[in-house]
């Protein structure tokens, strides 16, 4: 895997990736586990040319959707944006150079070769978190296709498994790992490509870096923005991932410092928020509504815009900025 920063084209990588001749490649299986605050340790599991041939077929499967000429008119590459729902059709990419926290995560695939071999051990398996399915080429980088992967995926001694052999159906007793047909993101070089966006986040603890960015959020919000209640505000918002997200990209908002309750106001009239404004010592100040847990985090990352084409006032979600 290159750790350089290079300027590729995301679509002609792309279309790289479909043409490839995967009866010519080779296919490795890492399993990822994952202890908590630690980066994965991977083990290569060693797979019979049979196994090989159904994880081919499985790639084969997921790029022929992308290879078919309807799809190939319809998939667009938007970059990768935390708070952003994708349509279907949209396969978002980023840049690993500039997520260091994941390139390190995924450094010890540079040579499979040098991992352990996957050895059923108790700890490696209970913290399992996702796999990686490997396809070395011929010449060029390898591509990496990644999945999550559940306790509920290992049948161990706490499930009672059988098999049907010699008529008669026998107990398994040997753990036993299951694969599903589902791939979550994959990558070639320094460019990531996610499919499913939920996944991606969970295999490479993007949530633990946004607790991190929300926990500093929430620092600047209670020395720039009043709010009477904002312990209350603030506790809401550390029980929900998806307020973090808000919070992160609340973070990033150069206008943030800028803010006066002139302009908080001025929104909260123009769009009739539920946002209730008290005057304590002299300073006006927000209340935070725990029956109405967004509309401040809403407020704060300029949800709410007034269209020039309707003349109407909108709440707006997935935002990506246009240069």
């Amino acid at each position: 895997m290159s750790l350089t920063t290079t300027e590729v084209n995301t679509q002609e990588l792309f279309d790289e990736i479909l043409a490839l001749d995967l009866n010519k490649c080779n296919i490795a299986i890492c399993m990822a586990s994952v202890a908590k605050d630690e980066a994965p340790r991977f083990a290569r599991v060693p797979i019979t040319d049979e196994l090989a041939h159904a994880f081919r077929g499985l790639i084969t499967d997921l790029i022929g959707q992308y290879r078919r000429e309807d799809s190939r008119q319809l998939v667009m590459f938007p970059e990768f944006v935390e708070e952003s729902l994708p349509a279907q059709y949209e396969v978002e990419h980023l840049d690993l150079s500039r997520y260091q926290n994941i390139l390190e995560q995924l450094s010890p695939l540079k040579a499979l070769t040098d991992l352990d071999v996957f050895d059923r051990d108790r700890r490696f398996i209970s913290e399992l978190r996702f796999y990686v399915i490997a396809v070395q080429t011929p010449t060029g980088e390898p591509v990496y296709f990644f999945h999550t992967y559940t306790r509920k995926m290992t049948l161990g001694r706490s499930f009672i498994c059988s098999v049907f052999k010699d008529d008669c159906y026998d107990r398994i007793t040997d753990p036993v790992l299951i694969f599903d047909s589902e791939i979550d993101c994959m990558c070639r070089g320094n460019t990531m490509y996610i499919f499913k966006k939920s996944g991606f986040q969970k295999i490479f603890q993007v949530f633990d870096e946004i607790r991190q960015v929300a926990n500093e959020a929430l620092e600047s919000i209670k020395v720039n923005v009043p709010i009477k209640n904002f312990d209350d505000f603030s506790n809401d918002c550390g029980k929900h991932i998806w307020k973090q997200h808000k919070l992160k990209k609340i973070a990033s908002k150069s206008y943030l410092g800028k803010l006066t309750m002139a302009h908080l106001k001025r929104v909260i009239e123009h769009n009739k928020l539920n946002v209730e404004i008290v005057v304590e010592d002299g300073k006006e100040m927000l209340v935070y509504d725990p029956k109405d847990k967004w509309v401040i985090l809403k407020l704060l990352d300029d949800n709410y815009l007034w269209s020039m084409l309707t003349e109407k006032n909108y709440e707006v979600t997935g935002k990506r900025e246009l240069s």
